[in-house]
């Protein structure tokens, strides 16, 4: 799992959250939700597989090899290559056991130029994407992101885990990062299980020193590969709050791109005129392909039988855009017709259909906008079987109707029995561990959230008192009111 903390972030105080399978933000409004939540999108724009993974795996285990490495311990007048190699002919001739090495016991120089190779390719490969894609997303400079220090200056810090950390702090717009050592403490150099069939202990031994220097290379090349592997999602994308009304605008705002980009610009929309999140939400409407069916197709189904009551789709001849269309009872309407509630379900039905895979991740703003309770029920009953079939999902809500479902799906786990009984399929449910809820709650004195973790169990769903609260004052309210009354009437 990954972990994002951050520190005096927008009107954030601090907090920490871990992305889970399904993640839920709670919290009044301006606490902060959507600004952690764009947070955690330019962080996986910005570190995608394809940048990270693919990068780190060829780039820099070769690099490292032959660079650090093999170079440096092949030369004669290198003190890394001499302390190296005076190590191996040392532990050759005590008949040590290769197998699994700690790194706490290998040359303190090796482990050095290790950590200074891994802070490098986290630099170039997160830290550099991120400097960009925090001003894109959020439309502005990165030091409008952050609180006063209360001395006229501006600061924050993001804290990424589990096997590093970055401290942000914005200077002239940019970011400065520490990455703090040691990286490998609690690592071991595993490389004898790849030497050979055969006891590989013995054959440890038999091996020459200069055979060794290439194993250890190509051993401390792929510990590295694996101490700064991040867990990104396989694509993200972001369904902001405002999507009902981009929608019942799609035409209008298609057509405008198209003539000023002729479609080539799409994909990279003037961040200046629009925040990433609501630019890149719009490129994907354009670009999504009607022939393409994707594996969530059935839980798009299931939302336009059981909310919708109709078909949402994409017409796409005659057009140079796709243009989105909901017909029901045999009548067609272009989404400036349609009402709310269908404008604002009608982008997650066309990810499902066409967009989303297994291992992404979807952001979700405010998933219970214009949906009767009844309704946000059901909304609740299919983002479980999104997290079912392995898409990720992030849910800012202020619904207690929609987090009390959830927190149902939730005990289901501990009751398969039940499942069937109130008209659930076998893996409508969610299991405690797969899910974290997390209350952004104001603090007056701070002026400013602090961001709580809330306990999710089998036995209680998800245990919160944001939305009890305010039940309650509620109740205590209508009691005050209604003895009010009755004083008046006897008088």
């Amino acid at each position: 799992m990954v972990s994002v903390a951050v520190k005096d972030f927008g009107p954030i105080v601090e907090g920490a959250v871990e992305i889970k399978p399904l993640t839920v933000f709670i919290g009044p409004n301006n606490s902060g939700k959507s600004h952690l939540a764009t947070l955690v999108y330019a962080l996986m724009q910005g570190g995608t597989p394809r940048n990270f993974t693919d990068s780190l795996g060829y780039h820099t285990a070769g690099l490292f090899y032959n660079l650090y490495f093999k170079r440096q311990m092949d030369e004669s007048d290198s003190a890394l290559g001499t302390e190296v190699n005076t190590w191996i002919r040392k532990r050759l001739d005590e008949g040590f056991d290769f197998t699994d090495t700690p790194v706490a016991i290998l040359p303190a120089s090796l482990v050095q130029v290790m950590e200074e190779a891994a802070k490098a390719e986290i630099r170039s490969i997160i830290v550099d994407p991120l400097s960009t894609e925090m001003p894109r997303c959020f439309g502005t400079e990165i030091d409008a992101l952050s609180r006063s220090d209360g001395s006229g200056g501006k600061k924050f810090s993001v804290s990424l885990k589990p096997e590093w950390r970055i401290d942000a702090i914005p200077s002239s717009n940019e970011i400065e990062v520490v990455i703090p050592a040691p990286l490998f403490a609690e690592k071991s150099v595993r490389f004898g299980a790849k030497q050979g069939n055969g006891n590989n202990s013995q054959h440890a031994r038999q091996v020459s020193s200069d055979r060794y220097k290439d194993m250890l290379a190509s051993a401390m090349s792929e510990l590295l590969v694996d101490v700064t592997h991040w867990q990104f999602s396989e694509q993200t994308y972001y369904l902001p709050a405002a999507r009902s009304g981009i929608l019942q605008s799609h035409k209008q705002l298609a057509s405008a791109i198209v003539r000023r980009s002729a479609l080539a610009g799409i994909e990279s929309l003037d961040v200046g005129r629009l925040p990433g999140i609501v630019a890149d939400f719009i490129s994907e409407l354009l670009t999504l392909e009607p022939e393409k069916r994707a594996e969530l197709y059935e839980v798009a189904e299931f939302l336009e039988k059981k909310i919708a009551r109709g078909r949402i789709y994409l017409e796409s001849a005659g057009a140079p855009y796709p243009e989105i269309a909901y017909e029901t009872q045999g009548q067609k309407f272009r989404m400036h017709r349609v009402s709310s509630m269908v404008s604002e379900l009608a982008p997650l039905i066309l990810y499902l259909k066409h967009q989303l895979a297994p291992g992404d991740l979807l952001i979700f703003e405010e998933p219970e906008a214009h949906l009767h309770p009844a309704n946000q029920r059901v909304l609740a009953h299919a983002i479980v079987k999104m997290v079912r079939k392995g898409v990720k999902v992030m849910i800012t809500t202020h619904s207690d109707y929609f987090l009390s479902q959830l927190g149902n799906f939730v005990r289901l786990s501990a009751l398969p029995d039940e499942r069937a009984k109130r008209g659930y399929d076998e893996d409508d449910y969610l299991n405690p561990d797969d899910v974290g809820c997390y209350l952004f709650a104001w603090d007056g004195e701070e002026g400013g959230s602090m961001v709580r973790e809330l306990e999710v169990s089998a036995e209680e769903g998800v245990v919160e008192d944001e939305f009890y609260d305010v039940s309650e004052s509620l109740y205590n309210e209508y009691v005050d009111l209604e003895r009010a009354a009755i004083k008046s009437s006897i008088k």
